[in-house]
């Protein structure tokens, strides 16, 4: 079974209407509809009303698991003498998630007492994976050892990968000699790969050098599935240096993971992080690959080493068919005082996709220089309300660094994104005259 991963929650602002309406928001938390139930975490999150708790509490027996996961979000910001109430209330309940997630609150205020609630919870029988999972994103920042030993039996053969990344990523911050061991009996036992390379890196991060090969041996054989090798990554992400025979092994497995870009994303990520040269290579080549993500991380990550790239790479990346990598071209064809690519963005911003004129209103505002001022001043009239807001903020930024001791303000001549377009245009001409005027 695939699980979740941490949840996303969508910032949506709420209307002042709904803001008034507690009930009603409370309610969504439990909605069916992800937009109306994450405006309504941020808006009962933002509100920090103590009414808000008694609503709570009669409201979470009819949530699922994902309101009650939001519920109990929502509670953490509230006032904490009536959060700590709610807890003790809630700690009585039948569901095991919302015991755990009761005894977080209770125990972070102070009550150890709370740790065998917490421990009890994370240990109960019948419960589904993600409630598992769930539980265990509160725990962050809990040491007491009640919690940390019932955290360890999740560091075991045959755990899904979703509960067992998560123990060793809570159990990373505490590492002990139990831990270890359970990791070390992971790397003899365990008939993944992904999982051995788990443990191994969870031994790596935490003092175990000398595992270095034996973690690059299995990175380098390939074969993890996603959720195995993003937290392999995650536990190596935080290290403060990675051996290089690591990084290696890294380069190794994705020049044999070739179809899996989910993959080849995260190891091109970690590379790029600890700017290992010998990869160099491997991102130029994957400068070209059809999935443009994948194509933009290795070029991300050229840019991050000194040297790796040069004229000789950009330029003919200007008259690429794609018009993304035109504009990464110009860019940084630009970040080292090259404006070959200036047409190229012009080019884009005057018929690319819209997220490809906005990149291009971004980027030409980095060049401030009289050639970007029209095309920059037609941008703002652009049927795209992004694309205008960011080629507003790009003249802006041109104009004062064409005029350092001139106040640019396109609203004292009646210019904003999302005026009307008579507006915009009466506007426009207006700056166009001025420009007009200044530039003879």
């Amino acid at each position: 079974m695939r699980l979740l991963g941490p949840v996303l929650l969508i910032v949506l602002a709420a209307s002042a209407a709904a803001q008034d309406d507690l009930p009603g928001l409370v309610r969504d938390l439990g909605s069916p509809e992800v937009q109306k139930r994450s405006a309504a975490l941020t808006a009962l999150q933002q509100r920090k009303d103590p009414r808000i708790v008694p609503l709570l509490l009669a409201a979470i027996p009819e949530f699922d698991l994902l309101g009650r996961y939001y519920a109990m979000l929502v509670l953490d910001s509230c006032p904490a003498e009536l959060a700590q109430k709610a807890a003790r209330s809630l700690a009585s309940t039948d569901d095991p998630y919302l015991r755990v997630a009761a005894g977080t609150i209770l125990l972070r205020a102070g009550e150890d007492r709370a740790a065998d609630l917490v421990a009890k919870g994370l240990r109960a029988e019948g419960v589904e994976a993600q409630a598992r999972l769930f539980m265990m994103y509160r725990l962050h920042g809990i040491d007491h050892p009640k919690v940390l030993a019932a955290i360890r039996e999740f560091v075991r053969k045959g755990e899904e990968v979703s509960l067992l990344g998560q123990a060793l990523d809570l159990l990373v911050v505490r590492p002990d000699r139990d831990a270890a061991a359970l990791c070390e009996r992971l790397v003899v036992e365990e008939d993944r790969a992904g999982v051995r390379a788990m443990a191994l890196a969870w031994l790596y991060r935490t003092g175990r050098t000398e595992r270095a090969a034996d973690l690059a041996r299995e990175i380098a054989a390939g074969g993890m599935d996603v959720n195995e090798f993003f937290r392999v990554k995650n536990l190596l992400w935080a290290a403060s240096r990675v051996d290089e025979v690591i990084l290696d092994a890294l380069v190794s497995m994705v020049e044999r993971e070739k179809d899996n870009v989910s993959v080849l994303q995260s190891a091109v990520d970690l590379l790029a992080k600890y700017r290992h040269r010998k990869a160099i290579p491997l991102f130029r080549e994957l400068l070209s690959h059809e999935n443009r993500f994948l194509a933009k991380a290795a070029f991300e990550a050229l840019a991050g080493i000194p040297g790796a790239l040069d004229a000789a790479l950009l330029l003919p990346m200007l008259g690429a068919e794609d018009a993304d990598r035109r504009l990464w071209a110009a860019d940084a064809l630009r970040r080292r005082d090259d404006d070959a690519g200036l047409s190229a963005v012009i080019g884009v911003l005057d018929t690319g996709t819209p997220n490809q004129r906005q990149d291009a209103a971004r980027i030409l505002g980095g060049f401030r220089v009289g050639a970007a001022v029209e095309p920059l001043l037609s941008a703002m009239d652009d049927e795209d309300q992004t694309v205008r807001m960011q080629a507003g903020n790009s003249l802006g930024s041109v104009f004062r660094a064409l005029f350092p001791y001139r106040r640019v303000d396109f609203a004292s001549v009646g210019w904003a994104y999302n005026a009307p377009p008579a507006a915009r245009s009466a506007a426009l001409l207006k700056i166009r005259a001025w420009w007009e005027a200044v530039s003879k």
